[in-house]
């Protein structure tokens, strides 16, 4: 970084963005998908799903995932969907499968107050914070390989990450066997 900095040498740094689905119960991890940093999360979303086993009948993720095509994705999956509405949302006029859901959980943040507590509120109410397992998961993810992908070309990229939650979901069922 200092020898780029000091030569004035422009690169375009690359990233890479790590989608996972997490088994709640024994938290391993069931499917995952890399993309680019440009990527968009709500497109990645249904290539995900297809990835899951499909017994999975929940699906939690962030507002990022809050697009008519993530939750058609998941209704067409018969799963549900508990994804928090962005911020000044509005009740669908024209429904599509899946949108009941949002619309309930913006009727509910709407009657508690419509402000962050109502938000709050509203994650309690459904238990949202199970999210946080998936932080948790990175952040073991990050513990035991460290922040960097050592691999060069994006496919290699994709290999190493597979390999690593492969490694950490045998570290999850070593540590369940343990206990």
């Amino acid at each position: 970084m200092w020898l780029r900095f000091q030569h004035r040498i422009k690169t375009k740094s690359r990233w890479i963005k790590i989608h996972i689905g997490l088994d709640a119960g024994s938290q391993e991890v069931i499917s995952y998908e890399v993309t680019l940093s440009s990527g968009s999360d709500a497109k990645t979303l249904p290539v995900l799903l297809d990835k899951t086993p499909k017994s999975v009948k929940e699906v939690i993720a962030d507002g990022a995932y809050d697009t008519q095509r993530c939750r058609e994705a998941i209704a067409k999956r018969g799963a549900c969907a508990l994804i928090r509405p962005r911020k000044g949302s509005l009740l669908q006029t024209n429904p599509y499968p899946g949108s009941q859901e949002r619309d309930d959980a913006t009727r509910i943040i709407r009657v508690l107050g419509n402000d962050q507590e109502a938000v709050r509120l509203w994650k309690k109410l459904t238990r949202y914070g199970r999210r946080s397992l998936v932080e948790t998961c990175f952040s073991r993810l990050k513990s035991k390989f460290g922040s960097r992908i050592q691999s060069k070309t994006f496919e290699r990229q994709c290999v190493e990450v597979g390999l690593k939650l492969n490694l950490l979901n045998l570290d999850m069922r070593n540590l369940t066997r343990k206990n």
